[in-house]
């Protein structure tokens, strides 16, 4: 299979870039300028993975149109939108500036919507598809501080759910894997301060904060040709949003 993973540069890409090249699928994954896409991809040639790439920057997709139709004249079997604009204010609602606010939101939503309705078409005539949202506890949950992320998130899990009744009956398969707690590089300057894994480890049933590959291993059985799942969330989160009560009451 030809799988697209967009937001290349991540803990979570590099994971399911890994898994996939393991099953034997070809990789292509993006980044938003070319410097960016140049380090990506000497940082996968260092790691033995072997993977084509595209510029995108969810800002100006339209940008990336000419770049998509050449990709496109392989058959693109799987795509995994995992790119998300990094959350840089962490502020309530009323203290983030409405420009910035709408900046972020029409970037994610304008940036991932874009591309899905570039790809649909070609999906179509080849009469497959395996999309997957990567998503989040905090579409359903809330998040202190991450409105913008919170509406964007949950408005692309709509549309998700929209693109399952849609396109299932076309063999284009639609569904999400919500995040819970992992440790990547975004979320490291929590996770690498041991009283706060001692916490999480208090508070999450399974024990433990996530690992990237754990999210890769999630979308097996999303990506098969023979999947029966469509309209699916799968979460990984070692059982959140369930909590252990250790967490509660501890002081």
């Amino acid at each position: 299979m030809n799988i697209l993973i967009t937001g290349g540069s991540s803990d979570i890409a590099q994971a399911i870039a890994k898994r996939r090249l393991q099953a034997g699928d070809r990789v292509i994954i993006t980044s938003s300028t070319e410097e960016s896409l140049d380090r990506t991809l000497a940082h996968y040639k260092q790691l033995d993975m072997q993977v084509k790439g595209l510029v995108y920057n969810f800002s100006n997709p339209e940008h990336s149109k000419e770049d998509l139709e050449h990709l496109l004249q392989d058959p693109i079997d799987g795509i995994v939108l995992n790119a998300f604009t990094r959350v840089s204010q962490l502020r309530k609602l009323h203290a983030l500036s409405y420009p910035a606010l709408r900046n972020y939101i029409d970037a994610n939503l304008h940036g991932n919507i874009w591309l899905i309705h570039q790809l649909l078409p070609a999906l179509l005539a080849n009469k497959f598809g395996r999309l997957i949202l990567v998503s989040s506890l905090s579409a359903i949950n809330g998040t202190s501080r991450y409105g913008a992320y919170c509406a964007s998130k949950a408005a692309l899990e709509g549309l998700f759910l929209n693109l399952a009744v849609d396109y299932s009956a076309n063999n284009i398969l639609s569904n999400i894997v919500r995040v819970g707690l992992i440790k990547t590089s975004r979320t490291e300057q929590f996770w690498k301060r041991p009283a706060y894994q001692e916490k999480m480890a208090q508070i999450i049933p399974q024990g433990m904060m996530g690992e990237a590959a754990q999210v890769a291993e999630a979308m097996d059985p999303l990506l098969s040709r023979t999947s029966f799942m469509t309209g699916s969330v799968i979460t990984v989160s070692g059982g959140l949003p369930l909590m252990r009560s250790e967490g509660i009451l501890s002081s």
